[in-house]
């Protein structure tokens, strides 16, 4: 095809997929340039650590986020790396991403996709990281597996909201229990008392001198009845 016809194909594909339009002096790799630019800087930009390997788990690109996080500048800088360089790099042990490893060797042995797994938590600084990944098969235009894709979340910031409440919800939990023992306990304690004095009442209202000495002991009879159902 000659570079007149390419120039036209790809001033169209770049208006369609960026919206720019290029001087008539652009050339073809210009064209390209720009659309490789455009890709990478919407990858790079992503917020969670998005990244894919070769099938011998080397790191073909990755975004920012996570060349930051094995403390590398940007994502160019993951280009070409093993689990081993990444491990060094984030100051880990190497079995410390073995999971990950484990995970995507399986995908790209069966063709199944791994979704919302969460990995093991990786320790770094004295902190315990937690994450969630998404991972898929990555296929060339025959459709054949030649490496992976993955997506991974930090849930760090949940997972530690989870333990805090359920760290609440067990000291919620032992305070509602204190305090039904204490009111079944204070229950148990008044019934005996309770019991003498309706017992007290009732002989007094029997055998009362006068009508007023009998209503009051009618009455303290009945109140204690009450309190002794509610217990």
């Amino acid at each position: 095809m000659p570079e007149k016809n390419y120039l036209e194909y790809l001033r169209k594909v770049t208006l369609q997929i960026t919206g720019d339009t290029f001087s008539e002096t652009a050339s073809v790799q210009d064209y390209i340039d720009n659309l490789i630019n455009y890709f990478t800087n919407i990858i790079y930009s992503m917020p969670n650590n998005v990244y894919w390997l070769d099938k011998n788990c080397v790191l073909r690109g990755g975004n920012d986020n996570l060349a930051k996080q094995l403390n590398l500048k940007s994502g160019a800088e993951l280009v070409g790396l093993t689990y081993e360089q990444m491990a060094q790099a984030a100051n880990l042990p190497t079995q410390a991403f073995e999971p990950f490893r484990t995970t995507e060797v399986e995908v790209m042995k069966t063709g199944v996709p791994s979704i919302d797994k969460e990995e093991p938590p990786i320790e770094a600084d004295g902190k315990i990281f937690y994450y969630l990944s998404n991972k898929t098969p990555l296929r060339n235009r025959k459709g054949e597996i030649i490496g992976v894709v993955g997506i991974s979340t930090d849930i760090t910031k949940l997972k530690e909201t989870e333990s805090a409440l359920q760290i609440a919800l067990g000291k919620a939990e032992a305070a509602s229990k204190a305090k039904i023992e204490f009111i079944m306990n204070m229950s148990h304690d008044l019934r005996t008392p309770l019991a003498g004095i309706i017992s007290l009442s009732s002989l007094q209202a029997e055998d009362a001198s006068s009508a007023r000495d009998q209503q009051y002991g009618e009455w303290i009879q009945s109140a204690g009845e009450q309190l002794l159902e509610l217990l």
